[in-house]
């Protein structure tokens, strides 16, 4: 038996930091998000998500991870109400970290702009049906533009949306495809 390095050995705990933040993504309104971090340091290390400021429980619209060096949360069904500030807070026997990110969730926005005689009357459609104002829809006309705004916007709100704007002297047709909902999550 070897003795020669007998003596007293003490372990230095290493506090967490993080090696990989949260980065910039954009998802499909509707879908799940995926947020995930690296991070270094002694382990055991625990993690805990909040939501401006409010530690977000596990349930079926969030699931949260903790393997070793990373840490992650599932947010399931994204909705506008799901933007904010997202922080991750880790910590082991020897301190803690934190990292954010701002969740932001954009609305469908097109505007139409035109010249002519007035009235002009204004008619916007989504895939060939005729939008109104509502909860939902949100039209502002003055005379030189339209603005149409979908609010709460799902993926089910992607498609074929067309401006007709026409009066006494005749009638003319814009079109835009609506094809990614997007949102936005960028480091706070």
């Amino acid at each position: 038996v070897d003795l020669g390095h007998s003596g007293r050995y003490t372990y230095q705990a290493i506090p967490p930091s993080f090696t990989k933040k949260l980065p910039k993504m954009d998802k499909i309104l509707g879908s799940s998000i995926h947020m995930e971090c690296k991070v270094s340091g002694s382990l055991p290390i625990t993690a805990k998500w909040f939501k401006d400021g409010k530690e977000i429980p596990e349930s079926a619209k969030y699931r949260d991870l903790c393997h070793e060096n990373t840490v992650s949360l599932e947010v399931n069904y994204l909705e506008l109400t799901d933007s904010g500030n997202y922080t991750c807070s880790v910590t082991n026997v020897a301190g803690s970290d934190s990292c954010s990110a701002v969740l932001t969730a954009a609305l469908i926005v097109q505007e139409s702009r035109y010249t002519g005689s007035l009235p002009i009357s204004v008619t916007w459609k989504k895939n060939g049906v005729t939008l109104g104002q509502s909860e939902k829809c949100s039209i502002t006309t003055t005379e030189k533009s339209c603005i149409l705004e979908i609010l709460n916007s799902t993926k089910d709100d992607q498609g074929e949306y067309t401006c007709m704007v026409e009066n006494e002297a005749g009638e003319d047709i814009c079109e835009a495809l609506v094809s990614t909902l997007g949102l936005s999550l960028a480091p706070s």
